[in-house]
């Protein structure tokens, strides 16, 4: 596994490079063929990469204080991996 966190300064926000970076973590994420998801931790108020995600497919999992946890799947449609 990895982590990875994504960081736009906020002088190019709103241009498109927060896409540009997580479409290029996600080519890098689905040639690891042993991760079967990626999983996000977002500030609750950062609704821009909110956004973002939910756009990528990532799904809303859980809630602590104002953090957001947010998940995407990594397997082809209705593949489940074993642990």
């Amino acid at each position: 596994g990895a982590d990875a966190a994504i960081f736009v300064h906020p002088d190019v926000q709103g241009r498109g490079v927060g896409t540009l970076l997580l479409r290029a973590a996600l080519e890098v994420a689905r040639r690891e063929e042993e991760w079967s998801y990626l999983t996000g931790w977002v500030q609750a108020d950062n609704l821009p990469i909110l956004r973002l995600l939910r756009r990528a497919g990532f799904v809303f999992c859980s809630s602590f204080e104002a953090i957001r946890e947010l998940r995407l799947s990594l397997l082809p449609a209705g593949e489940t991996r074993v642990a």
